[in-house]
């Protein structure tokens, strides 16, 4: 309503998520269940905006769950239908674009399909790349000038203004524009200013701060892309503009979005151009094969990625992921200073049950500066030594003892943790961070063998808690009728049933 240069697919899709992630956390329901009807509630979003039912499931499940399962596919189909109906009640059945009837012309057209393919991944990838480029870009400047936030949309709005005034084409998602750019009304310089302007457009809009979606840009720039594609390969076919259109609008959003299945089924639920399947398939997968060459993230996994919450990390599925060492540490169990005696040490360390304890020098401030790490052996020999007559070079305190140095920064992660805990083979390692202005590493945790076992146990007592629940009704309803107490009638009858098979069963033997 603005007049940005953007889609209003994304905030219904998140409106959907918000709403059925506040009605389970209302319920509260599990973290599994609440996940799938956040991905439900995206996946009727994009249902009833492009009326595209399965292309809004298939988002919901390869997008945001990035998986698919049988219980997530269940909620989020009925969620797709249920909008799709209400949708076709009150904005009716029409397709989102009226196109005519199209064909590739013959098989030997797909090696240009595959052409545009490769090159729609590669603008996907562009537009995602160039979309924070001018975010930072922007960022940067309105720091260097001290612009107030509350002025940057104002300003945003003139410079947006601006470019629509040049190209109104550029207004909101361009759906006219991309039925006249499909229908081959565009020359083929004109489409490529209208491809690259609305990359431009898109970004400085999404840069200024204004809130809108990328589902809609992506594929007005996928089809004019293709359009443009066409009109150049196939200059005396006149279908063509339409029919590399298509294909190029999904081979973008598959390169942009990296969700190939996405992008056939909603192209074709979009236009209806069935027998334009076999060309989408691989043109999408080209596109989603040069996206994951060219870069890690995707149009909507890089913004997360760049706050630190990368969804596609595959440490995040293991137990510990990416803890770091400052969230696995506890108080140490006992310090000892560098001044105590062998004795002392000794002392401390049996009646605390362990094996190696931190050693640290106070300071000056009551700071302590972490010297290493005293172990059970290095004091037993050195106990041993004393009894000896060589006491030349017997140590007096633990500070004169060749303490381990090894130790963990807060920073830490999980595995570096593992690594260091099974490389010394201790009990446990001091956690330290650097002193402001002093540069030394003060003690301020320990990391033991027991906290980590705890951690792996809780991972593995809610697996086996999930596994024994994750049972349908009808089992559930079958253990529970097993497990009911029998009635003393029923046992009779059944003790009288018994006793007289078992007559009839000696008097067949007999014969």
């Amino acid at each position: 309503g603005g007049g940005g240069s953007v889609g209003p697919e994304g905030p219904i899709a998140e409106l959907g998520a918000s709403t059925a992630s506040i009605i389970g956390r209302g319920l509260r329901l599990r973290r599994s269940s609440i996940r799938h009807l956040a991905a439900a509630g995206t996946a009727a979003g994009i249902a009833s905006a492009f009326n595209a039912p399965l292309a809004g499931a298939f988002f919901a499940l390869e997008v945001i769950l990035m998986g698919f399962s049988a219980d997530a596919f269940i909620v989020i189909v009925l969620a797709c239908v249920s909008s799709t109906v209400l949708s076709h009640h009150l904005l009716g059945t029409t397709l989102s674009l009226s196109l005519p009837y199209l064909d590739l012309s013959g098989d030997a057209q797909l090696g240009w399909v595959a052409l545009l393919g490769a090159v729609g991944g590669g603008v996907g990838i562009g537009f995602m790349r160039l979309r924070f480029v001018i975010l930072d870009a922007l960022t940067r400047a309105w720091q260097r000038l001290g612009v107030p936030i509350w002025a940057r949309p104002g300003i945003g709005g003139l410079a947006v203004g601006a470019t629509l005034l040049v190209l109104p084409e550029m207004y909101g998602e361009s759906s006219a524009a991309l039925n006249r750019a499909l229908a081959g009304r565009y020359a083929l310089t004109l489409l490529l200013v209208l491809c690259v302007t609305k990359m431009l457009a898109t970004s400085l809009t999404l840069g200024m701060g204004f809130v809108g979606g990328v589902f809609a840009p992506s594929l007005f720039i996928g089809g004019t892309l293709g359009a443009a594609f066409g009109t150049l390969v196939a200059p005396s076919y006149a279908p063509a503009a339409g029919v590399f259109g298509v294909i190029g609008m999904g081979a973008v959003f598959a390169g942009a979005a990296r969700a190939p299945m996405t992008a056939v089924l909603l192209i074709i639920e979009m236009t209806g151009q069935h027998a334009l399947l076999v060309p989408l398939m691989l043109a999408t997968v080209l596109a989603t094969f040069i996206s994951r060459f060219l870069s890690r993230g995707t149009l909507f996994t890089e913004e997360l990625r760049r706050r630190g919450e990368d969804v596609e990390d595959p440490m995040t599925t293991t137990l510990l992921g990416r803890t770091r060492a400052c969230r696995l540490m506890v108080d140490p169990p006992a310090v000892l200073q560098a001044t105590a005696s062998l004795s002392q040490a000794a002392s401390v360390m049996s009646r605390r049950g362990l094996s190696a304890l931190p050693v640290v020098a106070t300071g000056q401030g009551g700071t302590g500066e972490l010297l290493g790490c005293v172990t059970a052996a290095q004091l037993a020999g050195a106990l041993l030594s004393e009894d000896s007559d060589d006491t030349s070079a017997q140590p007096a305190t633990v500070a004169d003892l060749s303490l381990v140095r090894d130790r963990l920064d807060g920073k830490d992660e999980a595995t570096d943790v593992l690594q260091a805990l099974t490389d010394t083979r201790l009990e446990g390692l001091p956690v330290v961070a650097r002193a402001a202005g002093s540069g030394t590493e003060e003690l301020v945790g320990w990391v033991s063998q027991r906290i980590v076992v705890e951690r792996v146990y809780e991972a593995q007592a809610q697996a086996r808690t999930a596994a024994a629940t994750y049972t349908s009704w009808g089992s559930r309803l079958q253990d529970r009728w097993h497990s009911r107490p029998v009635p003393r009638r029923r046992i009779g009858r059944i003790s009288r049933i018994s006793r007289v098979s078992s007559r009839s069963s000696r008097r067949s033997r007999r014969r």
